[in-house]
């Protein structure tokens, strides 16, 4: 078992990977969380110059993410009580805790799979926004 600091290091490269599978630039993450997690700051996170974030900005990690808020905490370096409270949120119909019977291969390719449903929603709305642009200058 990972001591807390060992944690706290690996925290923030844990976080990168996690962003970057899920297809989300800092900007992005800034954005979906409301301004709560600043995009440089994060950065600092995630490249081990600041190796221990408060609860909060962690909840809100967890929140843009769709990551359980206390296995983040630990992952985070913080003591947390054994029976802490599980995860039951829904994550469009499907329970959190499904997901944590998979091997990491297996959540590799499904955090892949959304990245590529990201990207793929993104170049129909850019599309369409083109496409509405030029409607409006062609009048």
């Amino acid at each position: 078992m990972a001591t807390p600091t060992e944690r706290r290091d690996q925290f923030g490269p844990y976080l990168k990977e996690v962003r970057t599978k899920l297809g989300l630039s800092l900007r992005k993450v800034e954005e979906f969380s409301n301004g709560k997690i600043h995009n440089a700051y994060l950065s600092q996170i995630e490249s081990g110059r600041t190796k221990s974030p408060n609860p909060d900005l962690v909840a809100a990690i967890a929140e843009v993410y769709g990551l359980d808020y206390w296995n983040l905490l630990y992952r985070a370096g913080w003591a947390i009580p054994e029976d802490y409270p599980k995860d039951e949120r829904d994550w469009h119909g499907w329970p959190l805790r499904d997901l944590l019977d998979l091997t990491k291969d297996e959540m590799d390719e499904l955090l892949d799979f959304a990245a590529y449903l990201r990207r793929k929603r993104d170049r129909k709305t850019s599309t369409g926004k083109v496409a509405a642009r030029r409607r409006s200058t062609t009048r």
